[in-house]
């Protein structure tokens, strides 16, 4: 075996020991209180070790899933939780958006730990979290869902493009980002009377974003990018 083989399999005995712990000591504590829900503070207690292990040895293997055991365990705790009083979908918000926030800390503990690369992982927590927020401020309609997931979608593929500097992930998160709002205020409220009127609203609303390209374009490229003038034109 190499020496990095030996060094990483020396790791895993600790991350078990101190697992084994933490369930004895919350069950222990557990039949004295009877609380009923301490037992479920053993999941978030092996997300941290297994976060505080993965930063310590660089381990993307452990910062994952840490990161992301940590985030729905808090989130689980929440939902069952009898000192907050909310109804059930609000519950359901906060558990989905414990989750995404979860995901979204992905690349920040990665940087800490002194790697980098993860900031994929915005994308898949932005879309999670777009859905948790949709439970707890909306109605839970369809236009809601729409606007919710579809702006989050772009919002984080537009913050994706940013941090990596890639025009080819700003431009469908500019788009993205303005069509989900174009949807929901043409369709999902009264501002407009007719089809025809919802329709034109919407496509005023899109336009919106490829004027955003000019506006990020240029934090990419020593000059204005004119050209989504055009097509944003077209469509105003």
């Amino acid at each position: 075996m190499s020496q990095t083989e030996i060094e990483s399999k020396k790791g895993i005995p600790p991350i078990v020991g101190f697992g084994l712990i933490a369930v004895g000591i919350s069950v222990l504590v557990d039949q004295f209180l009877k609380t009923g829900w301490i037992v479920f503070a053993i999941v978030p207690i092996t997300g941290v070790i297994m976060l505080t292990e993965g930063m310590r040895t660089r381990k993307i293997g452990l910062i994952i899933p840490g990161s992301l055991v940590l985030g729905l365990s808090i989130g689980g705790i929440v939902f069952l939780s009898h000192l907050i009083n909310l109804p059930v979908e609000k519950k359901v918000g906060l558990l989905i958006f414990f989750f995404a926030f979860g995901w979204i800390m992905i690349p920040v503990f990665q940087r800490v730990a002194g790697g980098h690369g993860l900031t994929w992982a915005l994308v898949p927590g932005g879309i999670i979290a777009s859905i948790g927020l949709c439970f707890l401020f909306s109605q839970l309609l369809f236009v809601d869902f729409v606007l919710y997931l579809v702006t989050g979608v772009g919002l984080a593929l537009l913050i994706w493009g940013i941090y990596r500097r890639l025009f080819g992930l700003i431009i469908p998160g500019c788009l993205l980002t303005t069509i989900g709002p174009g949807i929901y205020f043409a369709w999902g409220t009264s501002l407009a009377t007719n089809a025809l009127t919802k329709t034109g609203m919407m496509l005023v609303v899109f336009s919106l974003g490829w004027g955003l390209l000019i506006l990020f374009g240029r934090m990419l490229t020593a000059r204005f990018v004119w050209w989504p003038l055009i097509p944003g034109g077209i469509f105003a």
